[in-house]
């Protein structure tokens, strides 16, 4: 960037002392060691301008990374959040199912209480039945 600019007013001294917006005044004119001076602090204002710019555009480069990490450090803590109500939501459910399950357990024991009762009373109808026909037939 300063090389830049100290080429175009190298080319400026080289063409007669002029810059792009017109002369660069008499003292570049003469020539000499006063226009080289002239010339020198020239390139140092704007060698020191252009140092201020990139400070400056590395801060705000900074700040927005800065500011991106925050953005995304807020993201995940959103999807930590998030996370945190799902597995709460997913522990609820499973609560629920699991005591659905023991109730269900319980009516299934139950109605197979109900089927051991009902075979027995079934088996000893069936004895009774026989046992008529025993007497029938005698």
């Amino acid at each position: 960037m300063a090389t830049w600019m100290s080429r175009v007013v190298v080319a400026a001294l080289k063409e007669g002392g002029r810059l792009c917006h017109g002369y660069g005044g008499s003292i570049r004119e003469a020539g000499g060691s006063m226009g080289k001076r002239a010339v020198a602090k020239e390139e140092q204002y704007f060698w020191e301008q252009e140092r201020r710019q990139i400070v400056q555009l590395r801060e705000e480069l900074r700040k927005g990374r800065l500011d991106s990490k925050l953005q995304c450090k807020d993201q995940l803590e959103e999807m930590v959040t998030r996370q945190k109500e799902q597995i709460a939501e997913h522990q609820r459910r499973a609560q629920y199912h699991k005591e659905e399950m023991e109730m269900h357990r319980k009516e299934y024991e139950h109605h197979l209480e109900r089927i051991v009762y009902h075979n027995d009373k079934e088996q000893k109808l069936r004895e009774k039945m026989s046992k008529l026909r025993d007497d029938e037939e005698d």
